[in-house]
């Protein structure tokens, strides 16, 4: 009976069981550096939006926005009826930076442009 407790306990009592390597637990979640979002754009460790603007035929901004999908974003603004040439202001950065960066390009315009938004720009916050 002394060799079968013997057996049982080959690992030190302390030793904890080997954690998975990270090659491992990415087989497991299915991700990977190149993996992408629903909509198909690749993953940019949360730095997927950026700042543009849509600028009119004289090159006068029209309105300032922020989105994770220029080219949706763009898409939204036509069928709205927003005409305008898309012209990406910065570049990819976390939502939080954005819409701060955003609302910095709008407190310009306004101080620019007597307190007003750009034309297409409905609300003071964008």
């Amino acid at each position: 009976m002394a060799k079968n407790s013997q057996a049982k306990t080959s690992q030190p009592k302390n030793s904890q069981p080997r954690a998975s390597s990270p090659k491992n637990s990415k087989a497991k979640t299915g991700r990977t550096k190149n993996s992408k979002t629903k909509t198909g754009q690749p993953k940019t460790g949360g730095r997927d939006t950026a700042v543009y603007t849509l600028r009119g035929s004289r090159g006068e901004i029209t309105y300032i926005g922020s989105s994770n999908d220029l080219g949706r974003r763009a898409s939204e603004h036509e069928r709205s009826g927003k005409r305008g040439t898309m012209r990406k202001e910065t570049s990819r950065m976390t939502q939080p930076g954005a819409r701060r960066r955003e609302a910095e390009r709008l407190e310009t315009y306004r101080r620019n442009h007597g307190g007003k938004n750009p034309p297409h720009n409905k609300t003071r916050h964008g």
